[in-house]
């Protein structure tokens, strides 16, 4: 195939009739069906791994459009943001553009919305998999909800989110040595919260299902 031939694909090659632009307000919505057939194409043989992690991930992009973003400190700072749920080896399963503000009637945090757009499109039984996120999704509320789902989730929290577990302070954490920790169950024993010190910072995780037994030292 010639290069001029390649263009003139390229050029005319559209996902969606053009008059849904005047009726969508959605960003991506000139790739959504390319979109949702790789999903189906994710998922066709089940969702194979134990173990779920739930993060974000930028695709590299430099010319302009209104969902481009720029993310100071990250590896690739200009580029489309996704979210993404994957196995613990990396294979994509499921995954869902950031498109900036969302029109959503919930009052759930973005991180919360996110993580439970995400598993409900693997349509997976909750009791085979474990999933992990870092504290940009994690809250006290989710963990109880995704429970009640028959998920087992783990994953680092902020210190405003810990609905005022009775943990010892960061600033007195600091003082400890290290692998000091403190741990607290709340009231029901659902969710437990464990802080501990490490070389220079102090960690907090949360989880709905495991325990702090068995220490090791590593």
């Amino acid at each position: 195939m010639s290069r001029h031939r390649f263009r003139d694909i390229k050029r005319n090659l559209h996902l969606v009739h053009k008059d849904a632009a005047a009726t969508s307000n959605y960003k991506m919505f000139k790739i959504r069906p390319l979109t949702d057939k790789l999903m189906q194409k994710l998922l066709q043989w089940g969702v194979f791994y134990d173990r779920i992690s739930v993060d974000e991930s930028m695709v590299k992009y430099y010319g302009h459009h209104p969902a481009k973003q720029f993310i100071r400190g990250k590896p690739v700072r200009f580029g489309y943001k996704n979210w993404v749920a994957a196995s613990s080896i990396g294979y994509c399963y499921s995954f869902d553009f950031s498109c900036g503000k969302s029109q959503s009637q919930t009052s759930d945090p973005l991180g919360s919305r996110v993580v439970k757009i995400l598993l409900e499109k693997l349509n997976c039984t909750p009791a085979n998999h474990e999933v992990f996120f870092d504290n940009f999704f994690t809250s006290y509320d989710l963990l109880l909800e995704l429970r009640s789902l028959g998920y087992r989730d783990t994953g680092t929290v902020r210190e405003n989110r810990t609905k005022n577990f009775p943990l010892k302070s960061t600033k007195d954490m600091k003082k400890l040595d290290r692998a000091t920790y403190d741990y607290r169950f709340d009231k029901k024993g659902e969710i437990l919260l464990v802080r501990w010190k490490d070389s220079n910072s102090v960690y907090t995780m949360a989880t709905n299902y495991d325990t702090i037994d068995p220490l090791g030292t590593v």
